[in-house]
């Protein structure tokens, strides 16, 4: 059994090994505070509508750039593009914890969603590095 798994886990190793630690991390790190947004929000000015339409808004800017963000990994360069989305997205939660108002969580939504979408490319990535077997 334990044969099997480490060869099926081969791949795992590296820069693959490296980024599914940091997913776990920032994963974990990133579900905690889901579950008070709503209330941060709230307590910012935000009516649960508004809450709604901030939400909207964030999805439907990561899915309108995503054919932008194939277009721009293509002509930078994927580790480029990912490495900078990468940074810049971790500044945007200082936007999240200095909001004074519901209106900078908009904002900072918005450039959530702009670099969430940015940073799908990160799939690509790893599934350049895994053997073709073990792709979905």
């Amino acid at each position: 059994m334990l044969k099997y798994l480490k060869r099926e886990f081969s791949f795992v190793s590296g820069n693959v090994f490296l980024l599914l630690i940091v997913w776990a991390f920032t994963d974990f790190a990133h579900l905690l505070p889901d579950t008070y947004y709503s209330l941060y929000v709230e307590s910012l000015g935000a009516s649960p509508f508004l809450i709604g339409v901030i939400l909207s808004l964030s999805w439907f800017v990561m899915a309108f750039l995503q054919l932008a963000g194939g277009y721009w990994a293509d002509k930078y360069g994927r580790k480029t593009l990912i490495a900078g989305a990468t940074f810049a997205r971790a500044f945007t939660f200082l936007v999240f914890a200095a909001a004074p108002t519901w209106h900078y969580i908009l904002v900072g939504e918005i450039l959530a969603g702009m670099l969430v979408s940015l940073n799908r490319r990160l799939w690509l990535l790893l599934q350049t590095r895994c053997p073709q077997r073990n792709v979905v």
